[in-house]
């Protein structure tokens, strides 16, 4: 899990702490449809958006069995590519996101996964069990992972990202900036009302 490898080599989604990292919110689409997931970006961070899924003890059991019918689907039809391995590679796209624990409670914290299992290092367990599955298709999320390299390449994005986390995490670090800003100008002034009196 941790990435996918597109048809040119490059990495591809990243899981959900490094997506965090970067300033890519997570939130829930709002339709339930597998092939639903996009990708916004702004000045001051982006959006995944993805349908909700609910996990539980049958889950494994379901995706390996849709998994293994889309597989064979393919191997007796041979029709259109389009929707051949919408459940695998989905499958794949969430194993890409969830690495551990922590990244299973951000996906609940942001309403886009629910699970009735014992504890979230269960769900990443299931997730990363399945996976790898060498019928997905790369190209399913293909616009939503060169939205995201892109993103990443747009280094501006990362840098203010990672100031705000790091400086401007709490209220109190941002009144403190704050009234360091005031003090410094205040200084500036006396200064300069020191050097040319009226």
């Amino acid at each position: 899990s941790g990435s996918l490898k597109s048809p040119i080599g490059r990495r591809s989604f990243r899981n959900v702490q490094e997506l965090k990292a970067a300033g890519i919110k997570l939130k829930p689409s709002k339709s339930r449809c597998l092939k639903k997931v996009s990708f916004s970006s702004g000045l001051f961070g982006g959006c995944l958006r993805l349908g909700p899924i609910l996990v539980d003890k049958s889950t494994g059991a379901k995706l390996l069995n849709l998994i293994a019918y889309e597989m064979c689907l393919d191997y007796h039809c041979k029709t259109t590519k389009d929707g051949h391995y919408t459940i695998s590679s989905y499958v794949s796209f969430l194993d890409s996101l969830i690495d551990n624990e922590q990244d299973v409670k951000d996906l609940r914290a942001a309403h886009i996964l629910r699970h009735r299992l014992s504890c979230d290092a269960e769900v990443a367990e299931l997730f990363n069990n399945i996976s790898p599955i060498p019928v997905a298709d790369d190209d399913a999320y293909g616009n939503v992972n060169a939205e995201i390299q892109e993103y990443y390449k747009r280094k501006i994005r990362i840098w203010i990202t990672e100031f705000r986390q790091a400086h401007l995490s709490s209220p109190w670090t941002l009144l403190a900036l704050i009234a360091a800003d005031v003090a410094l100008g205040l200084t500036a002034a006396q200064t300069y009302f020191t050097i040319n009196p009226r």
